[in-house]
């Protein structure tokens, strides 16, 4: 029996030949998988492990695509040098600022909070500076946990 499906392969994993549970190597595809070859769908930590998302120390950009996985990237590797965010216009770069933004004022003060100098000259990040966005700040502070506003 046969399901037909488009697949996406992100890359290949080798098991370990004492076990199918411990990875010897992931290695990124670079040529796509021969016709009548099988696929399967990856495991979520297996998916993790692969993508290098920092789940302790990370920025909460969102989900991972077709996922439940939350995306948090390395902020380090984010801000250590210069990044630009870029696409068409409606595309989310000022929503993704936003959202950078916000993950680096809520952020433990042991895990690193970097300064931050912004120039809005359009007024598109004003609602940061709003009671609302402070009171959510507060009580995530007091009681360690997100909430979704």
């Amino acid at each position: 029996e046969y399901a037909i499906a488009i697949v996406r392969n992100l890359g290949i994993i080798r098991f370990k030949e004492t076990s199918e549970s411990e990875i010897r190597t992931i290695k990124r595809m670079m040529y796509p998988a021969s016709p009548g070859k099988d696929v399967y769908l990856v495991d979520e930590e297996i998916l993790k492990s692969f993508i290098g998302l920092d789940q302790k120390h990370g920025l909460n950009l969102g989900k991972v695509k077709v996922s439940n996985i939350d995306a948090y990237i390395n902020m380090d590797r984010l801000l250590n040098k210069h990044f630009a965010i870029l696409s068409i216009s409606g595309g989310g770069k000022s929503y993704l600022t936003s959202v950078i933004i916000e993950e680096l004022l809520i952020r433990e003060k042991t895990s690193g909070t970097p300064a931050i100098i912004m120039i809005d000259v359009h007024g598109e990040y004003k609602y940061l500076n709003t009671t609302l966005f402070f009171f959510f700040y507060y009580f995530y502070n007091v009681f360690k946990s997100k909430f979704i506003f």
